[in-house]
This record gives C-alpha cells, structure tokens and sequence, in this order.
C-alpha cells in the first residue's frame, strides 16, 4: 500500500472525512460520485490520494456544502476569486455559500 507521505495534507484529510460524513457515509458518496465500490472513495484519505480534480466539484456538492472546494483541493483552487470558484453569495444554504 503507498504511504500517505505528504500526499495529501492534515486539513485536506479532516475536509475529505467531513464531505464523506456530510454525504451520508462511504458508500452514499460513493454512489454521488459515480464510482461502484466505496472503497475508492476511502482511498481518497486512506492511502493519501485525494479527491481527483475531476470529481472535486461533485464532492462537494455531495457533501450539501460542509466542505468548499478550497479545502478538498487547495493545490488546484487557492487563489481563485469566488466567481471562478462558481460560488453564488446569494445562494447561500445554512448559513455556507452553495457551489
């Protein structure tokens, strides 16, 4: 099994297991993103592989906005204006900004 060595950070870990709790669990998320098993999206904080670009969007959509694209991936979204991130202000859903 590949080491999770500064694959994924700390934050990005805790914001991944968060989306996944936020989702309804492995297996919901899973199911949200297209993949058959759960067990691909526990790789995504088991073996540090993270959430793949591709799915990012679909991630945090899944995660009813508990978790911002910035924190599941901040290697590709650091430094984007809302508006490039596609966040509304005025859609905003308990209190967070609805991707």
């Amino acid at each position: 099994m590949p080491s999770k060595s500064n694959q994924i950070t700390a934050q990005q870990e805790l914001a991944i297991r968060n989306g996944i709790g936020a989702a309804g669990g492995l297996a919901r998320m899973a199911h949200q993103l297209g993949y058959r098993t759960a067990e691909r999206v526990r790789q995504f904080y088991a073996i540090g592989a993270g959430v793949p670009a591709e799915k990012c969007r679909a991630f945090v959509r899944a995660a009813q906005g508990a978790v911002t694209l910035l924190q599941v991936r901040p290697d590709l979204y650091a430094g984007l204006t809302v508006e490039e991130l596609g966040y509304s202000p005025r859609a905003q859903r308990g209190g967070r900004v609805a991707p």
